[in-house]
């Protein structure tokens, strides 16, 4: 409550309490993800052209070859960048699917520990996570392109960021849950997924 006891409003609510810094980093991590979708784009169409007709398997280590489809493609592989990035947009609905699955089977256990043990470590570890995908694509493009002897598949970061990719919004979801008044939490909800959406 304010001064003369009227209802905070949302800004204030959330400036005054414990949520506030959430935002900004909340912020910072889907700006990050916005970032790298256009070259997530370009890195998967290159991995699965490269196995072209075999687009599931690339058939080696290191056998791939990047910058086979650039915008307009050579007529040699216009065919095999058809079916790169039919794989590409493929493989990623189908991560989003298992991803929401993933989170809808994890939500009730991992709200229960949270209530146990408090919201901040969950919210906090839910957004290292995704930093592990992050750090196997690193791995992935340097052995790849840079030649460095560490060699970790695309098929790692895949995994790890289907499993991974929506804990931070659920995360943060559940703290402005907890951290709300009841007047102000769908307003709260409609923030974390604005500056979540990319």
């Amino acid at each position: 409550m304010s001064r003369g006891g009227a209802p905070k409003g949302l800004l204030r609510e959330l400036w005054d309490g414990p949520g506030k810094w959430l935002v900004p980093v909340l912020a910072g991590w889907a700006f990050g993800v916005g970032i790298m979708v256009p070259v997530i784009t370009d890195i998967t169409e290159d991995y699965f052209a490269s196995a072209y007709p075999l687009l599931l398997v690339r058939g080696g280590s290191r056998a791939v070859h990047n910058g086979i489809c650039p915008e307009h493609p050579a007529p040699e592989n216009a065919e095999r960048c058809a079916g790169a990035i039919a794989a590409s947009v493929g493989v990623a609905s189908y991560a989003d699917a298992v991803g929401s699955l993933i989170t809808f089977l994890l939500s009730a256990g991992l709200g229960r520990l949270s209530d146990e043990l408090g919201r901040r470590p969950f919210v906090l570890a839910s957004f290292c996570i995704p930093q592990i995908a992050h750090l196997a694509l690193a791995f992935y493009y340097s052995s790849t392109v840079r030649g460095w002897s560490v060699y970790v598949d695309l098929w790692v970061y895949l995994s790890l960021k289907t499993i991974s990719s929506s804990l931070p919004i659920s995360m943060a979801l559940a703290y402005y849950a907890d951290a709300l008044s009841p007047r102000n939490r769908a307003g709260g909800f409609g923030i974390v997924l604005c500056v979540s959406e990319h």
